[in-house]
């Protein structure tokens, strides 16, 4: 079979796309959260230390961390420890853990172990009380002091639990504590803004 020049640039065309294309299922929906979409997805959102790192066979994670829970913002508040896998083999992801590191984690809990929201978006390195590439209300990257980081998320959280109000719903009005009386239009009010007392009539005795 004779090749022209046209159909052997096609088909070294071919190979080359074949050899540099990722399948679509290899990729996760990695992207950059927001805070306020991280706290939403998240069932346990603390600050931890990394205790321990041992090689995980488990599902498509080279990782199974142990992190200590040193500030628990949301969740268990009873949970000391939590076993996390990390290390996807995943493309793209970089949810890599390592022994005596701070950390700020939102998690979510799947077959029995813990795994980091959106991966490496999900976690937060802390170095001297600050917390690492946090997101402010632009969606932008900024290092932060820990303690206001934590505001921030406990914000959400109440945000998040707040009920939004109608502005179209009636308006109640409370009915009058026991014992009260409610004025009355037509009676007059003395000097001190108080009701004004009737005056005493005395009739004289008739003889």
């Amino acid at each position: 079979m004779v090749y022209s020049p046209f159909m052997s640039r096609l088909l070294l065309l071919c190979v080359a796309l074949a050899a540099t294309t990722v399948p679509a299922n290899a990729i996760p929906n990695l992207r950059v959260m927001p805070p306020a979409e991280l706290v939403s997805n998240s069932v346990l959102i603390a600050r931890a230390r990394v205790v321990d790192v041992d090689e995980s066979d488990w599902a498509d994670f080279r990782q199974m961390v142990t992190l200590e829970l040193t500030d628990v913002i949301e969740g268990d508040f009873t949970v000391t420890r939590v076993r996390v896998a990390a290390g996807s083999l995943l493309a793209y992801t970089d949810d890599h853990y390592s022994k005596k590191e701070e950390w700020l984690v939102f998690l979510w809990h799947d077959a029995g172990f813990y795994r980091t929201v959106n991966y490496q978006y999900g976690q937060f390195k802390i170095e001297g009380d600050v917390v690492k590439g946090w997101r402010n209300g632009d969606n932008v990257a900024t290092d932060k002091p820990y303690y206001s980081v934590r505001e921030d998320v406990e914000r959400l959280l109440t945000d998040m639990r707040t009920p939004p109000t109608d502005p179209a719903a009636p308006t109640t009005t409370l009915p009058p504590q026991s014992g009260a009386t409610a004025p009355n239009p037509q009676q007059r009010l003395g000097p001190s803004g108080k009701p004004a007392k009737r005056p005493t009539v005395i009739r004289p005795e008739q003889p």
